[in-house]
């Protein structure tokens, strides 16, 4: 099995330990009363006091509480049956604390309200280790030794985890472990094709493991093992704008997390899923070189999508996701994008999932930016990067430069005619071997009169502490376009 499986496995393992959002505060003494600081909780987070109630009340019958948190909590903890671990008191928030001061192991909270929603907490029995998040320290590195206590549910905020579906963490972490030779991160030229060389590397050996030649092999492993390979390989070809190939992937995954791994798994992929065909329709319907007035929310009549198939199956797969999640917020909102691709909004938005008009009306009317980038020329479609707009030919207009994240992706030069449209001529001016760049800086860095141009590329590119920081390239004359040097 790849090796890399192993450790994706190990970071979705880390990523998946709770947080609690909004409920916890490191600003607040410790209670004076208390000789020990320290307690085992579980939590459920639901949207209503009437439905907090109702959940107390099931409780209080005989209810388990692991299972009514996986069933109706709204709270990131859901996942691990609403399990914080052992938490110090002295950072919870004080109407938790008071809520907390009559109640005894193996018993339950009042209803408390707090800033995510309203809050059963269950004191669960101290056995000397958390058996709800068995290895907790182990998998995650962050949590406090001392209280134990995640670092991440100590801050004030939400984290929900899901499934990424760009493919980013899984190109970062092959080059990071794919041969390098040595000052291969000082040329931008050699960066692209060590990514290129360990994508191609890494998507043949998943390719290689998922083969019916390897069936034989593949049976020893846990399925779990085959469930991350069929979405890492998902993840390669999303990484690389190929959405038909990359739903394959994740219909496999998704089929392996249905039938035989733990809850969580088949909800995530529903989401992923729903995601992912929302993305493939974007993508056929040209929205991102041509968006119009596609991208202002609400869409007017008339802005749906020519294509719409893939957003129906988005539709279905969110649809399946708030079966068993309604209250999932993010969701709704992807939900009701969806039916706005589809010219269905919000007439045919299920009732109970509509985030109604009044939600985007505005008490002043700013009028509707209309995008004429396009037919400007100015026809520029990657993945992040910066933009400078500025006078780089000293003739009084304003040209464009714009770079991006992509390692294989020139600067972009955009001239101004002088009539309103721009003419791409980043060759021309020698920018061609300039590639990545999340941000650029201009300023007149050599002094000459002329503005130059800094290009960071940064410490984020994996496999060095420090590959290939950054690029000035400087114009010769007040009259030249610039060239790198």
């Amino acid at each position: 099995m790849p090796s890399k499986l192993w450790r994706l496995a190990l970071v979705l393992a880390a990523l998946a330990v709770s947080c609690l959002p909004q409920l916890l505060s490191q600003t607040f003494p410790p209670p004076s009363s208390t000789t020990s600081d320290e307690i085992t909780l579980r939590i459920i987070v639901v949207s209503s006091p009437e439905k907090a109630q109702h959940i107390l009340d099931r409780l209080q019958k005989g209810e388990d509480f692991a299972a009514l948190a996986k069933q109706e909590s709204i709270d990131s903890t859901a996942d691990g049956g609403g399990s914080m671990g052992k938490v110090s008191l002295s950072i919870l928030r004080p109407e938790l604390r008071d809520a907390l001061q009559r109640v005894g192991p193996g018993q339950f909270s009042p209803v408390v309200q707090v800033p995510a929603g309203y809050a059963i907490l269950e004191v669960v029995q101290d056995t000397g280790a958390d058996n709800t998040n068995p290895g907790l320290s182990q998998i995650n590195p962050g949590v406090n030794q001392t209280s134990g206590v995640n670092q991440a549910a100590s801050a004030i905020g939400s984290v929900k985890y899901t499934f990424q579906l760009g493919g980013f963490a899984e190109v970062e972490s092959d080059i990071a472990n794919f041969p390098k030779p040595p000052g291969w991160n000082q040329d931008p030229r050699k960066i692209c094709e060590i990514r290129q060389q360990s994508i191609a590397a890494e998507k043949k050996s998943l390719e290689n493991f998922l083969s019916p030649a390897n069936q034989q092999a593949r049976a020893s492993h846990p399925l779990d093992d085959v469930f991350y390979a069929y979405y890492s390989l998902g993840e390669m070809s999303s990484y690389e704008g190929k959405m038909d190939a990359a739903i394959e992937q994740y219909k496999k995954a998704d089929r392996i997390a249905e039938s035989s791994l733990p809850y969580p798994a088949a909800l995530r992929m529903n989401e992923g899923l729903g995601i992912a065909y929302l993305h493939k329709s974007e993508m056929e319907n040209d929205v991102y070189r041509a968006p119009g007035n596609r991208c202002l929310l609400p869409t007017r009549p008339g802005n749906a999508f020519a294509q719409t198939g893939d957003s129906e199956k988005g539709v279905e797969y969110f649809l399946k996701y708030l079966e068993q999640k309604p209250d999932d917020l993010e969701v709704r909102w992807l939900l009701n994008i969806a039916y706005m691709t589809l010219g269905a909004y919000p007439d045919k938005v299920p009732k109970q999932y509509l985030i109604p008009p009044s939600a985007f009306a505005s008490a002043e009317d700013v009028g509707r930016f209309r995008d004429v980038a396009p037919q400007a020329g100015l026809n520029s479609f990657s993945t992040a990067g910066g933009v400078i707009v500025d006078d780089f030919e000293n003739n009084g207009r304003f040209d464009v430069v714009v770079s991006s994240f992509n390692a294989c992706e020139p600067l972009h030069y955009y001239h101004n005619n002088g009539d309103g449209t721009f003419t791409e001529q980043g060759a021309k001016a020698g920018l061609a071997d300039q590639l990545g760049g999340l941000n650029i800086i201009q300023t007149d860095y050599n002094n000459d009169g002329c503005i130059d141009i800094l290009v960071l590329r940064g410490g984020w590119n994996s496999g060095s502490a420090n590959p290939c920081c950054g690029t000035i390239v400087t114009a010769p004359s007040p009259t030249s376009l610039p060239r790198a040097v």
